[in-house]
């Protein structure tokens, strides 16, 4: 029965996100009553629920790193006591201005090869979160997509790390939600800083504004 309601439940979130596109492309064309019942079923199709009490937590002091101001250069900033091997979330806001080629958001890493815990990009109209083993050098990802109507305006990504569950989900923009059970933990193997919009110095700035940012422990009660 957990199987069967899990693919139901994927189903429908997959027919409500088709459904969303083409009825928000389909509005600006309609006049009238057409519009009007359009408009409705929008309002009717449900947002994405986050895995966590997001209010509750970004309330306290992250113990990772915090930036709550707008940003449009890089900031780099020291990592605070975040245990990785325990729950853990990352939320932030960012403003995309281009598609063009690889972009760095969020980037906590120092750029070996597979040494990268967990980094934010944008490319070609995809958005991924990616979590690394140090000590394996392993990947693992959950990507949403960005349409052209989301470029110059705040999109929102959200990262939960269960340990008690060994399960990851992501959620971009209250649209879209990826689950996935843990294959890879993302472990640093030694202090490492982080960088907000790009993956270092030079290294594949994000053409845009990030906002919002918190990154710490929480947790394992209250999840939903």
């Amino acid at each position: 029965m957990c199987a069967n309601n899990t693919n139901s439940n994927t189903l429908r979130a997959h027919f409500e996100q088709r459904a969303r596109h083409w009825f928000e492309r389909a509005v600006p064309n309609l006049k009238g009553l057409a519009k009007v019942r359009v408009q409705q079923k929008l309002q009717s199709l449900s947002v994405v629920e986050f895995p966590i009490n997001l209010a509750s937590v970004v309330s306290r002091k992250a113990s990772g790193v915090q930036w709550l101001q707008e940003l449009q250069t890089v900031k780099r900033l020291p990592l605070g006591r975040l245990r990785s091997e325990k729950s853990w979330v990352l939320y932030l806001e960012f403003m995309p201005n281009s598609r063009n080629g690889r972009q760095v958001i969020f980037f906590w890493g120092d750029r070996r090869p597979g040494k990268d815990p967990l980094y934010v990009d944008l490319e070609d109209g995809r958005i991924r979160v990616a979590w690394e083993d140090n000590r394996s050098g392993h990947t693992q990802s959950l990507q949403g997509t960005l349409r052209g109507e989301d470029y110059g305006k705040w999109n929102s990504v959200l990262l939960h790390y269960n340990a008690k569950s060994a399960q990851f989900t992501a959620v971009f923009n209250r649209k879209e939600k990826q689950s996935a059970a843990r294959r890879v933990l993302a472990r640093p193997d030694r202090i490492m800083t982080v960088f907000l919009g790009s993956g270092g110095p030079g290294f594949h700035r994000f053409r845009g504004r990030v906002r919002s940012v918190w990154f710490g422990n929480v947790r394992d009660v209250g999840t939903k």
